[in-house]
């Protein structure tokens, strides 16, 4: 159970890595993460912590979601 929390928070920090390296590039071809941006903002505003903790903190239930519904789904295909 342990070793599966810290894979996860290490997915979640991958990703929000991988957010800052992609930001720039999507911005300049015209692909937009602006979602995240307003989550996070609406995360920091709403409960008054910085930015960047409100925007690791959507992108780790992000990734939390999608593990987890990628199991379930996979658990109901293999049954």
């Amino acid at each position: 159970m342990f070793l599966r929390l810290l894979l996860l928070l290490f997915k979640s920090a991958v990703m929000v890595a991988l957010l800052e390296l992609l930001n720039p590039v999507a911005d300049a071809i015209g692909l937009q993460f602006r979602f995240v941006d307003t989550v996070a903002s609406a995360i920091a505003h709403s409960t008054a912590i910085p930015y960047r903790d409100a925007e690791t903190l959507f992108l780790f239930g992000l990734v939390t979601a999608v593990l987890e519904g990628g199991q379930w789904l996979w658990d109901l295909v293999t049954g």
